[in-house]
């Protein structure tokens, strides 16, 4: 089975009520205390995070420093939005490679 999903993270500082700042947005829009993302969550064999396939989140955006001095006072603002589920994906899937991880990754050459 497979899940496309986009997501918006921001940490806050509950005794500033401040954003914490971040290294990168990731995707769209462009923020400086904001991450966002979109995704393919998928089977470990069909996963090519080249392409955005991926079996787990992940991330380092935030400055370690500003995260530890605030770890007691962390609040998390997060949005996700579902938008399509499959369950017939697979590489090996007929037409022989038109699906899963390697119909991803040719159709991104």
């Amino acid at each position: 089975d497979e899940v496309d999903i986009t997501w918006t993270l921001q940490l806050r500082d509950r005794r500033t009520l401040q954003p914490l700042q971040i290294v990168t947005s990731g995707g769209l829009p462009k923020s400086n205390t904001t991450w966002s993302a979109a995704m393919t969550f998928c089977a470990e064999n069909e996963a090519i995070e080249s392409v955005g396939r991926a079996t787990d989140w992940g991330s380092s955006t935030w400055f370690a420093n500003d995260v530890c001095n605030a770890l007691d006072h962390l609040e998390a603002y997060l949005e996700i939005g579902i938008f399509e589920s499959r369950n017939d994906e697979s590489s090996f899937a007929w037409p022989l490679f038109s699906k899963g991880g390697i119909g991803s990754v040719i159709r991104a050459a």
